[in-house]
């Protein structure tokens, strides 16, 4: 493991953690992993390192990236920030632009939003762990009956976690109760478009779906935190998409790094890393 910093077009020194692969040769493919946190907290060490390590045994090269966290930086910032990250990690760490995105919650969103709407260089394959790729559903854009359950938090409250100056990582301990307040209110995403002027452009129609590159879709049917029918509409109008579903775990399933089901879910996975390979040989 290896850190390595560059500047955005903001002149922020971002930090990036590149995981080199046991089986080192001059083609290593890349996956670019873009973390969760609903934009609001995360790191990119926060996968794993169990699972870190199947995706370098396979033979590819891992390169975790932090980016702008809301509502410090705006929806724009943050995405600017990540085509810089990814531009530079391509130009870094392939030979060829042989790269895939790997999204886990709030980074699949960012995956496939990247993918479909800004990136110049277009990613091989994107790897959707209970993601979403629209903030107009309507289940995102109301008070959350899951997170209703708990004691509500008004902006008083939360105030003293929202920072003056860009926050770049942050973890959940710290940073939760914006997200539980704002999701709670059913204003999270009005918080994220604040400082939109196009919003269309932050959500996939039908026709940006169908453009996207092969899926590999992970999720729980029990997911209590971003609609489970999200992951099954991406799914079925993808052009290539395969889809595994978890039954009775969390949002984000793969914390739980010795469970039955999430131990097939990255056996699934790195099946379909393989084939998709071979079909590319």
């Amino acid at each position: 493991m290896t850190v390595y910093s560059y500047s955005d077009r903001e002149n922020n020194q971002i930090d990036a953690t590149f995981h080199k692969s046991t089986k080192q040769n001059k083609d290593n493919p890349l996956i670019i992993y873009i973390h969760g946190g609903g934009l609001i907290y995360g790191s990119k060490d926060d996968l794993p390192l169990v699972h870190i390590e199947k995706f370098t045994q396979l033979g590819f090269n891992i390169l975790a990236l932090d980016y702008p966290l809301i509502p410090e930086s705006s929806l724009e910032t943050l995405i600017n920030s990540l085509l810089d990250g990814i531009n530079w990690g391509i130009s870094k760490f392939t030979t060829n632009d042989d790269f895939i995105l790997f999204g886990r919650s709030a980074g699949a969103y960012l995956s496939l939003i990247l993918s479909a709407k800004f990136l110049d260089i277009k990613p091989k394959a994107i790897i959707s762990f209970y993601g979403y790729y629209s903030l107009m559903d309507k289940e995102l854009k109301k008070p959350s009956d899951f997170y209703a359950q708990y004691p509500l938090l008004d902006d008083v409250m939360i105030a003293p976690l929202i920072q003056k100056q860009p926050l770049f990582n942050a973890p959940i301990e710290q940073r939760f109760p914006i997200y539980l307040s704002y999701r709670q209110r059913g204003i999270w995403v009005s918080k994220m478009l604040a400082h939109v002027s196009n919003i269309e452009n932050y959500s996939l129609a039908d026709d940006d779906i169908r453009t996207l590159p092969p899926l590999f879709i992970a999720v729980s049917k029990d997911d209590q935190d971003v609609p489970y029918t999200q992951s099954i509409y991406l799914h079925d109008l993808a052009t290539k998409s395969d889809i595994y579903t978890l039954n009775g775990l969390p949002h984000d399933f793969d914390r739980l790094v010795d469970d039955v089901q999430t131990k097939k879910a990255y056996h699934q996975l790195m099946n379909w890393l393989i084939c998709l390979q071979k079909r590319r040989l």
